[in-house]
């Protein structure tokens, strides 16, 4: 049941195009924010290729823009205000 909730909570927006130019084009320049953020594209085909999943680790003091990172990088998948 939990599966079948993540299913239905996927839900197409938006484009590819605008997703870089209001996403990828802010942060292209800064490799501590891309490098994640291409491993969350990553982690789909890995499963086709019969690969181990790749584990990203991000730490840092308190108040480091950690969490809005995490954002970044799940907007790979979707937006949570939607």
């Amino acid at each position: 049941m939990g599966e079948q909730q993540i299913l239905e909570s996927f839900r197409v927006k938006g484009t590819v195009e605008s997703w870089i130019e209001n996403v990828f084009n802010l942060v292209k320049d800064h490799p501590k924010a891309v490098f994640p953020l291409l491993a969350s594209f990553a982690s789909v085909i890995l499963h086709e290729y019969d690969m181990k999943p790749i584990v990203v680790d991000v730490s840092g003091e308190s108040s480091s823009g950690k969490s809005g990172l995490l954002l970044l990088w799940s907007s790979v998948w979707g937006s949570p205000k939607e």
